[in-house]
């Protein structure tokens, strides 16, 4: 009966700190310097919780669109999250959250 009890506590254990909140920064999937669009996204495993800043995405996607001659990003559309990898027994293991930037010329960014 202890053993059990161990063994459970364990895999509690285990588990509690597999499922941590982690943060995670976005990276630029995809961009079109002639349509002016950044795609920043970030990937995660299934027993984690991520904590991404949205805001650090848009400064990183603004650069690229100075970069290609605008002045600033601002995000369009909302955030999407889909599976990217499934596992066979059709659980998910790992993630992807998704948001567009679009560039911009003359005005601030309006925020997330």
């Amino acid at each position: 009966m202890k053993a059990h009890l161990a063994l459970g506590l364990a895999l509690a254990q285990a588990l509690a700190l597999a499922a941590c909140t982690v943060p995670k920064q976005a990276v630029p999937v995809t961009g079109s310097r002639s349509d002016g669009t950044v795609e920043m996204a970030v990937e995660w495993g299934a027993f984690q919780t991520p904590q991404i800043n949205w805001e650090q995405a848009r400064m990183e996607a603004a650069a690229k669109c100075q970069v290609w001659g605008y002045k600033n990003a601002e995000a369009f559309g909302a955030e999407r999250r889909q599976c990217v990898m499934m596992t066979p027994d059709g659980i998910c293991a790992t993630w992807r959250a998704t948001v567009n930037f679009q560039c911009i010329t003359d005005k601030p960014p309006a925020p997330l």
